[in-house]
Parts: C-alpha cells; sequence; structure tokens
C-alpha cells in the first residue's frame, strides 16, 4: 500500500488551529454548567463545614510559624478538609529574562496585554509599588494574604527592584481567593482566560498545625485504608477531576498548580502525633504508631488531589543551582504517571510582601515555583499574540512547548522528579518564533476515532530531532477510594511512532513506576497524555515518518492534540518526471489501453466517419493514426492521454507527427491542457498557408509551411507560472519560441490531445513517440526528489531525499551518477531502482538508506575460448541479508578463492549454494559479454572483509567491494587496514589473452597495467595481510562516483619513473619512486608484489635490495647516487621496447641514468625516453640498472666517470671536459645538494675560483651526448 505524507503550510495549520482549538458550543455550555454547579455545592459545603467547625472546635483559617495559611472548606465523610498554601534568580535560571528588552532573544517581551490569572489564601496587596494599577480583585476574600502578594509578585511585578522583577512586568492579574475556586476558573476560562496560578492543594500526609485543638504534627490519612501512609498521595481524586473538566472544556487555558511542599515531612518515628480515628467519627486523637513520612523512604509518590490532574501543569521547585529542593513534592501519580510536569526556581525567591508598599520579602516552597511558570506563560502568550493576532495557542500546545524544551535534569529523559525537567522560555520562545518563519514545528490537529494522522518531515541534522504530542484528556473516572490504585486514568489513548525510512521504529520514552528511581526507557506509554520521542543523533537530511494512532475507541469520537517538532527543517517535494509510448508496443489500440509508462490510458473518441489504427502515417512507419474520413466538423477523431502528473517546471513534453493533406476547412493538431482548462495548440487549418500556435489569445503563426509527408517534431517545454518553448521542426522548417507568456494560465500541463476534425477522406494524420522528459540540470541540488514514470537518470544528480512509490520506476544509466545524502524511500521494490551498466561504464550510487531494495546491473566481458583468460575478479554488491547464491552467475565459470592453500576452488554446478559478500569471487563468462543482475537490499555504512593471515604463500586474500559504487583505497578515512599491506591487486582481463596473463597493482598513488585507487562496483581485488590478526574494513567515507567499467585500461597518473615493456601487442609495466618514509628493502605499506602472468607475457619488475619483486618499488630518497635492478623475462626471442615516463616528477637536479650490463649502453632518460632491444631467454633477468643520480651522487659506471676530470689548485677548480662531449652546461653542488654555481656553452675546459677549502663539490656537466659527474675535495 502507498504510504502518504503531509506537510502542512502556515495557513493550514493556523486555519486549523482557529477551527479546532476554539471554545466549541458545547464546550462553553458546559462550562458555564460547571461554574453554577460548583459554586452552588461550593457554598453549600463551605456552610456545613464551618458549622462543623463550630460545634467541634475546629478552627476555620490557620497561619503558621512559616506564613502558610490553611484554611476549612467543606467536609468528606464528616472529616474536615483544609487546603493549605505551597510555599531575581528565578527568570534568569528559567531563561525568561531573554524574552525581556535587551535580552538574548531580541524580543522585547513583558507581558503587555496579557491578563494572568491567581487563585491563592487571600486577597492581593494591589497597592504594592509594583503591582500598582494591575491588580483586580474580583472576589470579597476574607483578608489580605502575604503568600497571595508574594506569588503575584513573582507573575507581574514590575521591577522597581530589579532583584523582584516578575515574569510578565507589565500584565495585569485578576485575583481571587481559593473559596469556590473551581467555579470562578470555569467562569474565567470560558470568558478567555488564558493561564492562572494555583499555589496551595488539599492537605495531605503530614502537616504541623493546630487543627486538633492541640499544636504539633497532625496525620490526615485515611487510617481505615492505611496506618502508615495517606492514600490520597498520587490518588486521582475529585479535585483532580474537576480540574482535567475544565481543561479539557477549556482549550485555550491553561491551569498551573504548584506540586507540593510535602515529601519528606513528618515527625520523628514514634513521636507523639494526632490523627483522625474513623472508629470514633475522625475525632483526633494522640498516637505514637510508626508512620511513613510523606513520600515514604525515597519521597516518591508525595503529590496529591488537584496536582495529580492530567491536563494542568503541576510545578515543583529547585534551587537556583538548579540542585532538588528538599521539600519539592515527587511522582509518580497511582496509575504511574509522570509527575511533576516542570521545575522552576522556588528556593529563595524575593518578592512583594505586605507589611508596606515597598516591602518585599524572600520565601521558597512550589509556591514559588509556580508562579514563575505561569508569569512566563504570559510572555508566550504575548509572543503568540505579535506573530499572529487573533490566533491563541492551545493550553496543550502552551504545556508542551514547555515539557518539550525543558531542560533535562536528574536521569536523562524525564523522571519522578524534575518530570520533563527544568522550563526554558527563551527555548519554549524560539519555537513559536520559528514555526512563524517556516511552518513545520507546530500542528494542532484533531484526530478521529479509527483514523489515524502521518507526516515526513527531513532531520536537520547536528541538532536531537524531537517529536511531542500531548492532549488534554477526557476527566478520568477517579476509582474506588483504595491505597495505591493502579486503574489508568488515560481515557483516549494516543500513540506516536518515528520511523526511518529503512524501518527503524522510535517509540516515546516511558518510566517504570515500580520502580521509580529507574531512567526512562522507550516504548509504548500508555500512561500518559504526552509522549515525547528523542533522537539523539539523526541523520542529516534525511526523511523520517511521524505517525499518530490511537488505541481502542475515542471518547467522544475524535480528540484534539498538539504535535510540536524541533530539529527539522521544512522541504518541499520536487518532481522528476518521465513518460515514454511508441506505436511498436501495441498490437492493438484502443481505448484503456496502455503499454507505456508515466502515461495514463488511451482516451480515443470519434464522430461521423472518424477513426483512429495502427499503420503507416505521414510519418512513413507504423504509428498511431487517426483519420476523420470526410470533410465537416461532425467528421473527427481524437487520441487524448492523461499524465500521470502535471509536467514540471522545465521538463519537457515531445511528440512525432505525420500527416497527408487536409481538406478546406479542416483541422489537424495538438492540444495540451491543464486541470481540464486549454492551454495551448498547436494547428494547421485546411486552406492556410502555415501551423498555428494558440496560446489563450489569436492564432499566430510558426512559419512553418504546409509539407505533407514531410515528419514534424514537436517539443514543449514548460517555464515558470505562465511562461513556456515551443521548438518545432519539419525538414529544412524550424520554428523555436522562448519564453512566452500564456494568456490561457498556468502552464502546468497534465494532458494531450492530438486530433483531426474535417481533415477529408483518404487523409490521415499519425504521430508517434510521445514522451515527457525532465531537464535534470533544472533540477536543485539537494533537492527532495519524486520520481513520476519511468525515469532514465543520465545525469550527475546530487540529492537530499528520493521517494519512489508503486508504478514508478528509476534506472540510472550507464553514465549516471545519483547521489543521496538523506534517504531513499523505495515502495515499489527492487525492480523500481536500477543501475545499468554496458561496455562504457557502469551507473554510481552514494546513498545512506538501510534495507534499500535495489537492482544493480554489472557489464563484463567474456569469450568462448577459455585459453583467452577472460578472467573477472568480481564482488556482490548487495548485503548478505539478500541471500545471494551461485544462480547470480549462471552460464558462467565460478570460482572463490581459498586462502589457506591460495588457490582458487570451483563453485560446482549448483545454482543454490550460498554465497557470502565478505568476500570477491573469480568468474569467466564462455561468451562475448554478459551483464550480471544483482537483486536485493544494497549495502550501506560499515563493512567487514574476510580476512586470514595463511602460513601459506604470500597471504593473498580476494576482497570485495561492497557498494553500488566505487570505493576509493587512498580515501582520507573510511578505512580499517590492521596488519594489511598497502597495496591492491586485480587480474586485468582487457589486457590479458590466450598470451598473456596481466596482473594490475596500485600502491600509493602509482599504478601498473591500469591499476588505480579506484576500485568499480561489482569488483573484486586481491590485498595482502602482513600479520596476524588482520581486518579489514570500510565504511560509507570510502565510496566515491566513477562509472569506469571493469579494470579496462590505465589511466592512474603517474607518480614516479614508470617503465613499460612492450612486444608485438603485449604489454608489462614496472614504476620506481622516489619516497622518503621506504627502505630499500620490501615496505609492505610502500611497494607492490609483482604477480607474474603467463611465461610468454612480457614480465618485468624492480627488485628491492632482499631482491623481492616488485611491480611498484619505493626507494628513499637520498642526495647520493642510488642502483636499482630491474628483472625482465619472456620465454621467446622477441624484439622488446621500453617506454619510461614521469621522469619530469623528479626534481630538476635529480638524473636517471638507465643501463643495459649486456650493451653497454647508458641513456639519460631525460634525454631520452625509449630503449630497444633484442631479447634472448638466455639472457641475464636482470641485465638493467637504474641510477638514480642525487646532487651529491657518484656514478657507478667508469664509462662516465673517467672521462670527466677535475682537481683543485688553492682556491682553484680546473675541470676537462670528455675529449669527445666537449660543449654543454657546468653545474657545481655543494654536499647538501644546494647549486653553487652554473656555467653555460663551456668549450674543452672550465676554471671556477672556489669560495671557501675543505668542502666536497659535486660537478656535473650535462654534454651533447651524455651526463658526467665527479666528485672534489678542495684543497
Amino acid at each position: 500500500m502507498k504510504k502518504q505524507f503531509y506537510l502542512h503550510l502556515l495557513i493550514t495549520a493556523w486555519m486549523l488551529s482557529v477551527v479546532v482549538q476554539a471554545q466549541s458550543p458545547e464546550q462553553k455550555h458546559k462550562l458555564k454548567q460547571l461554574a453554577d454547579e460548583w459554586e452552588t455545592v461550593a457554598r453549600r459545603e463551605k456552610a456545613e463545614a464551618n458549622a462543623k467547625a463550630l460545634q467541634m472546635g475546629w478552627p476555620l483559617r490557620t497561619e503558621d510559624e512559616q506564613g502558610r495559611i490553611s484554611e476549612l472548606i467543606r467536609l468528606v465523610e464528616g472529616r474536615p478538609v483544609y487546603v493549605i498554601t505551597d510555599n531575581a534568580g528565578g527568570a534568569a535560571l528559567i531563561n525568561t529574562d531573554d524574552l525581556f528588552s535587551g535580552g538574548g532573544a531580541g524580543l522585547s517581551l513583558s507581558g503587555t496585554g496579557q491578563i494572568l490569572g491567581i487563585w491563592d489564601g487571600g486577597s492581593v496587596y494591589s497597592a504594592h509599588q509594583e503591582l500598582s494599577g494591575r491588580i483586580t480583585q474580583k472576589d470579597v476574600p476574607a483578608g489580605q494574604s502575604w503568600h497571595a502578594s508574594h506569588v503575584a509578585g513573582t507573575m507581574i511585578a514590575s521591577g522597581v527592584n530589579s532583584l523582584a522583577k516578575g515574569m510578565s512586568p507589565a500584565a495585569s492579574l485578576y485575583a481571587y481567593d481559593w473559596d469556590y475556586d473551581e467555579s470562578e476558573m470555569a467562569s474565567e476560562a470560558l470568558a478567555g482566560m488564558k493561564v492562572s496560578q494555583h499555589s496551595y492543594g488539599l492537605i495531605t500526609g503530614w502537616a504541623s498545625g493546630d487543627w486538633s485543638g492541640n499544636t504539633g504534627w497532625h496525620w490526615w490519612g485515611l487510617a481505615n485504608l492505611s496506618q502508615t501512609e495517606d492514600a490520597y498521595w498520587g490518588y486521582y481524586s475529585d479535585e483532580a477531576k474537576d480540574w482535567d473538566n475544565i481543561a479539557h472544556n477549556a482549550p485555550n487555558y491553561l491551569i498551573v498548580k504548584s506540586a507540593g511542599n510535602d515529601r519528606g515531612e513528618g515527625p520523628s518515628s514514634g513521636a507523639t502525633h494526632y490523627y483522625r480515628n474513623p472508629n470514633n467519627d475522625w475525632a483526633w486523637e494522640a498516637s505514637t504508631t510508626v508512620r511513613d513520612k510523606d513520600g515514604g523512604t525515597l519521597g516518591y509518590e508525595s503529590i496529591s488531589h488537584g496536582a495529580t490532574a492530567k491536563n494542568i501543569m503541576t510545578v515543583g521547585a529547585v534551587d537556583a543551582t538548579t540542585a532538588m529542593s528538599s521539600f519539592s513534592g515527587w511522582g509518580p501519580t497511582d496509575d504511574g504517571r509522570i509527575k511533576p510536569d516542570i521545575v522552576a526556581k522556588g528556593v529563595s525567591v524575593l518578592s512583594c510582601y505586605t507589611s508596606s508598599t515597598s516591602s518585599y520579602a524572600y520565601s521558597g516552597g512550589t509556591s514559588m515555583s509556580g508562579p514563575m511558570v505561569s508569569g512566563s506563560v504570559g510572555l508566550l502568550l504575548e509572543h503568540q499574540q505579535n506573530l499572529h493576532p487573533g490566533i491563541p495557542l492551545r493550553s496543550a500546545t502552551l504545556k508542551g512547548l514547555i515539557l518539550h524544551t525543558a531542560t533535562d535534569l536528574g536521569n536523562a529523559g524525564p523522571d519522578y522528579t524534575y518530570g520533563w525537567g527544568l522550563m526554558n522560555t527563551r527555548a519554549a520562545a524560539d519555537i513559536i518564533t520559528d514555526q512563524a518563519a517556516s511552518p513545520v514545528h507546530i500542528f494542532e490537529n484533531n484526530l478521529t476515532n479509527g483514523n489515524s494522522y502521518n507526516l515526513r518531515i527531513k532531520a536537520s541534522g547536528g541538532t536531537p530531532l524531537r517529536a511531542t504530542i500531548i492532549w488534554n484528556d477526557i476527566p478520568g473516572t477517579s476509582p474506588p477510594m483504595s491505597l495505591d490504585p493502579a486503574n489508568l486514568m488515560l481515557v483516549n489513548d494516543l500513540d506516536m511512532r518515528i520511523s526511518s525510512i529503512d524501518g527503524t521504529i522510535a517509540y516515546p520514552y516511558v518510566l517504570n513506576p515500580a520502580s521509580p528511581t529507574t531512567a526512562a526507557t522507550t516504548g509504548d506509554n500508555f500512561r500518559d497524555n504526552i509522549e515525547v520521542i528523542n533522537i539523539a543523533s539523526p541523520e542529516a537530511k534525511q526523511w523520517y515518518d511521524i505517525s499518530i494512532s490511537h488505541k481502542n475507541t475515542l471518547s467522544g469520537g475524535n480528540q484534539d492534540y498538539t504535535l510540536i517538532i524541533t530539529g527539522n527543517e521544512a522541504f518541499e517535494y520536487t518532481y522528476i518526471y518521465e513518460g515514454a509510448d511508441k506505436a511498436a508496443n501495441y498490437s492493438s489500440w484502443t481505448s484503456g489501453s496502455n503499454e507505456g509508462e508515466g502515461f495514463g490510458s488511451w482516451t480515443l473518441s470519434t464522430g461521423g466517419a472518424g477513426g483512429n489504427y495502427l499503420g503507416v502515417t505521414g510519418l512513413g512507419s507504423s504509428t498511431f493514426g487517426l483519420y476523420a474520413g470526410a470533410t465537416g466538423g461532425s467528421n473527427y477523431s481524437t487520441a487524448r492521454r492523461d499524465l500521470v502528473m502535471a509536467i514540471p517546471v522545465g521538463s519537457s513534453f515531445s511528440l512525432d507527427l505525420g500527416y497527408t493533406g487536409v481538406a478546406n476547412g479542416g483541422e489537424i493538431g495538438i492540444n495540451l491542457f491543464a486541470g481540464g482548462s486549454f492551454r495551448l495548440g498547436f494547428k494547421f487549418i485546411g486552406g492556410g498557408s502555415s501551423w498555428q500556435l494558440n496560446d489563450g489569445g489569436s492564432d499566430f503563426s510558426t512559419g512553418i509551411s504546409w509539407s505533407g509527408n514531410t515528419p514534424l517534431s514537436f517539443l514543449f517545454t514548460r517555464g515558470s507560472g505562465n511562461l513556456y518553448s515551443v521548438q518545432i521542426d519539419q525538414g529544412a522548417q524550424s520554428y523555436t519560441g522562448n519564453n512566452y507568456t500564456a494568456s490561457s494560465g498556468t502552464m502546468n500541463i497534465d494532458r494531450i490531445e492530438v486530433y483531426t476534425t474535417g481533415q477529408g477522406s483518404s487523409e490521415n494524420v499519425g504521430f508517434d513517440n510521445p514522451a515527457v522528459h525532465t531537464n535534470f540540470a533544472t533540477v536543485a541540488a539537494n533537492a527532495d526528489v519524486v520520481v513520476r514514470g519511468l525515469v532514465e537518470l543520465d545525469a550527475d544528480l546530487i540529492l537530499d531525499n528520493l521517494l519512489i512509490e508503486n508504478g514508478d520506476y528509476l534506472n540510472i544509466q550507464p553514465n549516471g551518477t545519483l547521489t543521496v545524502e538523506g534517504s531513499i524511500d523505495n515502495q515499489a521494490g527492487a525492480a523500481a531502482l536500477e543501475l545499468q551498466s554496458d561496455a562504457t561504464g557502469t551507473a554510481s550510487l552514494l546513498h545512506n538508506t538501510n534495507a534499500l531494495d535495489l537492482t544493480i546491473k554489472r557489464y563484463l566481458t567474456g569469450s568462448t575460448n577459455l585459453n583467452d583468460r577472460k578472467y573477472h575478479t568480481v564482488s556482490i554488491p548487495l548485503s548478505q541479508a539478500s541471500n545471494p547464491v551461485t544462480g547470480l552467475f549462471t552460464g558462467s565459470y565460478l570460482y572463490s578463492f581459498d586462502q589457506a592453500s591460495q588457490a582458487y576452488v570451483s563453485a560446482g554446478t549448483s545454482t543454490s549454494t550460498p554465497l557470502n559478500v565478505d568476500q570477491g569471487y573469480l568468474v569467466y563468462y564462455p561468451g562475448i559479454s554478459a551483464t550480471y543482475s544483482f537483486t536485493g537490499i544494497a549495502n550501506n555504512g560499515s563493512f567487514a572483509t574476510d580476512v586470514e593471515y595463511p602460513a601459506f604463500g604470500n597471504n593473498f586474500n580476494l576482497v570485495p567491494n561492497p557498494y553500488p559504487s566505487a570505493i576509493d583505497w587512498d580515501a582520507a578515512s573510511g578505512w580499517t587496514k590492521t596488519n594489511m599491506a598497502g597495496a591492491i591487486y586485480i587480474y586485468n582481463s582487457a589486457l590479458s589473452n590466450s598470451g598473456s596473463f596481466v596482473w594490475a597493482s596500485y600502491v600509493g598513488g602509482s599504478g601498473t597495467n591500469g591499476g588505480s585507487r579506484y576500485i568499480p562496483s561489482g569488483q573484486a581485488f586481491f590485498v595482502q595481510s602482513s600479520a596476524s590478526s588482520p581486518a579489514l574494513g570500510l565504511t560509507n567515507a570510502t565510496r566515491v562516483h566513477s562509472s569506469q567499467a571493469f579494470l579496462k585500461s590505465p589511466e592512474e597518473s603517474v607518480e614516479g619513473l614508470k617503465i613499460i615493456a612492450q612486444s608485438q601487442g603485449q604489454t608489462d609495466e614496472s614504476i620506481v619512486k622516489i619516497l622518503s618514509e621506504a627502505t630499500d628493502d620490501f615496505d609492505n605499506q610502500y611497494d607492490a608484489l609483482k604477480l607474474r602472468g603467463t611465461a610468454g607475457n612480457p614480465t618485468l619488475y624492480s627488485l628491492a635490495s632482499d631482491n623481492t619483486e616488485l611491480s611498484i618499488n619505493s626507494i628513499p630518497y637520498s642526495n647520493q647516487s642510488k642502483t636499482v635492478l630491474l628483472g625482465f623475462e619472456m620465454q621467446n626471442e622477441k624484439e622488446v621496447q621500453f617506454d619510461f615516463g614521469g621522469i619530469g616528477g623528479f626534481p630538476e637536479w635529480m638524473t636517471v641514468f638507465f643501463e643495459d650490463i649486456i650493451t653497454g649502453q647508458m641513456i639519460d632518460l631525460r634525454q631520452t625516453s625509449t630503449y630497444n632491444f633484442s631479447h634472448q631467454p638466455a639472457n641475464d633477468p636482470k641485465r638493467f640498472r637504474l641510477h638514480f643520480m642525487g646532487a651529491t651522487g657518484v656514478m657507478d659506471s667508469e664509462s662516465t666517470v673517467k672521462k670527466l676530470r677535475a682537481y683543485t689548485i688553492d682556491n682553484l677548480l680546473f675541470i676537462i671536459l670528455p675529449d669527445d662531449d666537449q660543449r654543454g652546461i657546468i653545474s657545481i653542488y655543494e654536499a647538501d645538494g644546494r647549486l653553487t654555481e652554473q656555467i653555460s656553452n663551456i668549450n674543452d675546459k672550465a676554471t671556477v675560483v672556489l669560495q671557501s677549502r675543505g668542502k666536497i663539490s659535486i660537478i656535473r656537466f650535462a654534454g651533447q651526448k651524455n651526463v658526467y659527474f665527479q666528485k672534489v675535495i678542495q684543497q
């Protein structure tokens, strides 16, 4: 099934937000109903509780020595329930100050125009200098509260005292006390409030006070359920359900609540305290029973009541160093959900106090960390309003942005102590900024029952790819009151997964409530209404697919959710589209037939005497034919072809047309359409003088006259917008129109029609070769490409990503190369992506996709004469998972290479023997040529070859190039060569025949007999292990584009002296070069061994000082002379020529002499580059020598030394030239090679004044016949 992925544009995303995020009429009604209902209930419950308190002597309101305020609000089964408060560096810690004027974000936000909400234990001190004029007390509290004023200051203080500046210093505040809070919250949400702060909660577990009439520790647990733990810890209470109900019905209202300060609270073990006795009508009684401190030994599960709600933001507290405070409540909830959601500074927070209008106080608690968050939300609301006026973010989006961007603290990922981490306001604001510029980061969607949502994204690379989904869930059903009920409170369970193109699936974070200290893992999160997937190191530029689905049935039939993504970038698809068809494909041509690629089916229509056929037309060959059959407009025939998509900009449509005659008033032509609307016509009207064009206005002439039975070619090229170009050729006539502007509209052509109308009897129009072609030069580098039709790539493309869907094909031609830096999504199977190969070369693919299905073709030569030695060393460029077998080489002789015996072993005749892709093979095809087809999964990434260190022979291993591209033996990175020699060897079938058996070698920049650093795809090569435990591995970094066929000809540049021995069409090569790291002996990193061919073939080699025969010999640099022996062998008597190349690469002061000790000839290779001789098999094979003369070197051969004479007297140097070679240039060098003097046009002798005595001088005379050296010591 075809996968579909959607990339929303900005207008789509935000229009959708407007539709689904505003309160629906049903939600507004529900909020109004809840507000009215809860107000009635709350007032009744408060009155009943107060009456009971007067009867029992309970306090109505308290404030302890730490300033914590508590107040009686209701009874539960006769038990009193009290609410209690949860008692500038904060802004900087969470990066809120970056959003202020002059901050790092450059946004200058202050909360202007934002109205925030606060519910607390009394009225806010509105006369305070930090708050004056911006507080609206919406109810009549019992009294003024320092706590409420402190919280309000943290949210909105103007910064008169800069150390106490609030998070939104220009925002306003609607203030309430906590009486009737739920009713008031619902009312304000209905009126449009966006965020509110709640720094209080119901007393749970231990609290110090005098509620029993006695001062001391009071335990509020339900002793009938547990004597040691308050069952309300982690419990999803009615309050949590109510708050979720508000949030669910007010999709733009974010409730921020403090996590509570209870962790670790409680007296010492066995201390006297007070508890409510369930057996005595819950009366307070003294007790010494040992009970757990809040949170138990480890501190977990110390959050209760409203703070356990799913749809709100629960905030914990850290200090200025981000260390966890000693009091902040921890999760999990009873059902294992993550709480707190976020942390902020809640220790030593300076804010407003109530002793005077300019008083301040430090305080600590989650009461202080909560307003850090809610106040900062005010800035995010302002930022969104500035960018998108009238389009508020959902509360789930705001919460998601904060959790998505939080600075991770504690264990990696979420945990039950810090939640998702420390709020990072700047990072959250940055996403809103980025979304405005590129709408690929925030998606506010709705998922309907039974459906899923899929989105393809593109990773930026260099930063984690992170995706979050979050939703305001339907309130859960509180389970029957018990200790730690595990009933899941998640109602609508959405699931998110991220898949890479190779099928690897990333899962969201999950925590294990049974082991709360254990770090997060990944898996199926069935507890939380937020899921976060973090891919730490995504592949740069690669596509990933996000899928969002749901379990079971969605309550309500649908669920709003927000998807937030970072680490991605915007992209658009570029289409490369090619289609082709021809009449020869058809035995019958009817409506609905389709034997082409990239086109829809034919639609043929006729009228009157009109018809169609396959046969000879004006093109002079078998084509598609149309005829009208008579004159008059009712006689017609039309062939319509829909394209699989509109022709992309820069692409073209072409057609060959042939015709006979056209009666007066008749018409033949081609029409192009876009979306059913006419765009361009090309036609001839009977009685006219020339072919006409029409692009929506009047006809205009092409100047091409009527020429029946003369083939005509029509080419249309689409430009941007209304632009187009045409090229029309008919015989010697031609018409070119470039960048015409069509009156008809945008030239997004998606339909072609060829027609004839009233052409006349016995007349016809024929056409053939309809084709759509992409101009690959118009495809931008690093595009994200979709293939349409059958595309034949004959160019070099570099793409970010590639998509091939079912029914589409991409064939990379032998001269084409494709680099895909991201991913290839081949949904159409291996046959849809094919790399072609022929005698000119092989297609090349560089990719980074695992599990990529493709077909790799590999052409090679063969021979019906087995003695021609047309062997090839081959590799299988597929992964082992492709399960290759010997049948891949059916019709060929196949051999493996046995490392232990250093010999080839026949693979036998079976076609089902498994093959190993980590080794190479030898193959012989008993025919002219063969093209092998490798179908399966391409290798990608690291690859290890099979190498051993056998105790036999030269320790050779036949290893493969495993990739669908060439590899570079000298690549700067990507190779692992452990205990491996530096040379590679390949059997060169192009140079081998019945009389020769030639090996190519390469090492360190030099190659013989075609040896190269580049090893083609499908090629195997020999390497030599140099010690035990060898290893040869490679990665993608070794891959390069090189479309050469199997080893054919020497193309490597010469580095050093290359000697080529030629005899009657047979050749062999050897190289000697200077390398400072080399030694005179065999160096396995710098030298290549000589692998001998047949005895009848020329065999040329040099010898290391240890007599090792080498095809490439690296010798060390020397200022003096160095002699290298050359070996030459051949079985038969023949004339031989040596050609010398590369001498120009040596320093100009170095001379290289070639000496034949049998003939006594000595030649200067700077003067002569060839040497011819008659070879006798009985000759000494080491008859040749190379003399490398450094600046201070003196030739050992007497033939040149004795002819040049030099001596010194005092400070004069006398030089006498050879009798038979007296004209030339004298150069005098010091021992270090430095040239001190040079004299031209010397004749017979010379005298030189020396500058100092006692030094060695080297005299070099370049005569007309030879070069001579002499060494003298200045006396």
